[in-house]
């Protein structure tokens, strides 16, 4: 009844295991082409904002000086929010391959609408943290404390923006 060396070596050669490996290899290369992407994403949603605030104000301005200034200004708070929506791209990722299998039915049901409603509040905590950095001066924690007070307060007009914004 023992088992021998020559099965554990034949086991690890299997089409199973060598299929789990590069699977995993190809989601190395995924998220490490992903992280930067979404960061830098993030720092031109910052830029944008700035430039959208500029334009609403009607005051003369240059989009490119203007772009990289409201970078400069926003990259603090661009970065938090883009890495809170990396995080939840993440793990709904991870709910979407660990739950592929036999699992239970209510758990894969619980976990998706966990992360999906993640991803909203995140998204809308994302959008009032850039746009609050660019309009108003204020301390760093004060903005992020701000934000997470706007996306609560007025939670259900929030979803049904992101609703209607889904359905555009």
């Amino acid at each position: 009844g023992y088992i021998g060396p020559d099965v554990l070596a034949d086991g690890l050669n299997s089409a199973f295991i060598q299929g789990n490996i590069k699977y995993y290899e190809y989601a190395v290369m995924q998220y490490s082409v992903l992280i930067p992407l979404i960061m830098i994403g993030a720092l031109g949603v910052g830029g944008l904002a700035y430039v959208a605030r500029m334009a609403m104000y009607g005051e003369e301005f240059g989009v490119i000086r203007t772009f990289f200034s409201g970078v400069a200004k926003t990259w603090r708070y661009s970065l938090i929010g883009g890495g809170l929506l990396l995080v939840i791209f993440c793990f709904y990722a991870f709910d979407a391959a660990a739950f592929g299998g036999p699992v239970n039915l209510g758990a894969k049901i619980v976990t998706i609408i966990l992360s999906i409603l993640l991803l909203v509040i995140l998204s809308i905590y994302s959008f009032y943290l850039v746009t609050m950095a660019c309009n108003y001066k204020t301390r760093f924690f004060h903005t992020l404390r701000d934000a997470w007070a706007f996306t609560f307060m007025r939670l259900p007009v929030n979803l049904l923006g992101c609703v209607y914004v889904a359905i555009i």
